[in-house]
């Protein structure tokens, strides 16, 4: 039907947006990046990108936004907001209206592979559209697809994962005790020689 042949042209092979996979976007000659900063989300430190960019193509409506990136799931879109101008197909220069697309993605995550798509919510306008896979056949892929160096930016540092505690503090509450334990000690045997 309509519906799915619009999801299937949609996310195929974008499956988080635009139909336009983000490296032909940075590959842009006019792409630009506005700001990075970290963010929390979900309880993960994840980084908010924004950009803008001016296709060399007409037809193609994107003009800038924001995403935020999930460096330690592959760098994984979970939020965007996008802002498109469209424009007359006639003149390709008279200005018709702007709108802002935005979309949250949910994730499948399984030990030790990349996530995979679960729920994909996106909001253009008055529109809504919500695409929940059932069946994804992962074909092989490289580790470098999911690097910022496959899109032409410089890798980030990954965000540490858990530090390895000091035993420092254990050390020194038991050097502590061992010295009270000892004064205890001292002062038994010292009262007990004055006693005698």
């Amino acid at each position: 039907d309509a519906l799915s042949n619009r999801f299937l042209g949609s996310f195929i092979w974008a499956p988080y947006w635009i139909a336009r996979p983000f490296h032909e976007i940075t590959a842009e000659p006019s792409f630009s990046i506005k700001s990075a900063s970290k963010v929390n989300l979900d309880k993960k430190e994840m980084i908010k990108l924004e950009f803008s960019v001016k296709p060399s193509d007409p037809h193609m409506t994107l003009r800038g936004g924001w995403m935020i990136f999930s460096p330690a799931d592959g760098w994984a879109i979970r939020r965007y907001e996008l802002s498109e101008e469209i424009y007359s197909l006639k003149t390709k220069s008279n200005r018709i209206r702007e709108k802002a697309v935005y979309g949250d993605i949910q994730y499948d995550y399984q030990n030790g592979k990349l996530p995979l798509p679960k729920r994909v919510y996106q909001r253009s306008g008055s529109d809504i559209s919500i695409f929940e896979p059932t069946v994804f056949e992962v074909g092989p892929v490289p580790e470098r697809e999911f690097t910022l160096a496959s899109v032409g930016l410089p890798e980030l540092e990954q965000p540490a994962g858990p530090s390895r505690t000091s035993r420092l503090p254990f050390w020194l509450f038991g050097l502590a005790a061992a010295a009270f334990v000892v004064a205890l000690v001292l002062k038994y045997t010292a009262a007990r020689m004055r006693r005698a």
